[in-house]
């Protein structure tokens, strides 16, 4: 029998890959990369908060004055992603949406759209924050705000890649305030507030760190 050896890489690493890892790995030894930087130097943590009804405003009138390369909008569900892509392409040029609800063949053709710069603004679910490199992507834009501090982790790593700076600009409503004063704390972040900035000290606790909320965790 030959011998071969087995390494497994994560860009995190929660309990149900820890799992996976002891039942198929013999005696792995785990190696940490940056334990004390989560958050990447050349990655701008940027966040501003939004009042109801005034979120998609809020956007185009950030997209006009960034004027981003390439971005990445990331919704919590199909249809939210749908719904934001059906109001962008009437005032956007350039713009796709992708999610778990196409086809596979539907989705390696807009990936790879992309990856040539063929589309600007990608409109999408998590299914496209994990294990794909898009070189070019100068912004990341989260229009919900992410379920889980490993989601903001996957969906901002989709920027500033290869030593390239990168922007990351998180929508948040005052509902909000408990999640993102957990995502500042649990990832190490130094946020750059656009508008005023919110007394994090009067948000409640929430026990959980991991997942600090299930609303919006629908169908990806």
């Amino acid at each position: 029998m030959h011998e071969h050896q087995t390494l497994l890489f994560a860009a995190t690493m929660p309990a149900p890959l820890k799992k996976l890892a002891r039942k198929y790995l013999k005696n792995p030894v785990t190696v940490e990369l940056n334990i004390d930087q989560i958050a990447p130097q050349n990655l701008r943590h940027t966040f501003g908060q939004v009042v109801r009804g005034q979120r998609l405003d809020t956007l185009l009138d950030y997209l006009q004055r960034e004027k981003p390369v390439q971005a990445i909008i990331f919704c919590n569900s199909r249809h939210n992603s749908e719904k934001l892509f059906g109001r962008l392409r009437k005032v956007i040029k350039s713009v796709e949406t992708i999610h778990g609800g196409l086809e596979q063949a539907k989705r390696t053709s807009l990936f790879r759209r992309f990856r040539r710069k063929d589309i600007q603004v990608m409109v999408a679910t998590d299914v496209a924050s994990r294990g794909l490199d898009f070189s070019h992507v100068t912004h990341v834009i989260n229009y919900d705000f992410p379920a889980s501090c490993d989601a903001y982790t996957h969906r901002t790593g989709r920027t500033a890649r290869m030593g390239r700076e990168g922007v990351a600009m998180t929508f948040f409503t005052r509902h909000d305030l408990s999640a993102l004063k957990t995502l500042i704390k649990v990832n190490r972040l130094q946020p750059i507030w656009r508008g005023p900035k919110p007394d994090l000290s009067r948000a409640p606790r929430k026990r959980r760190t991991g997942h600090y909320r299930r609303r919006g965790s629908r169908r990806r």
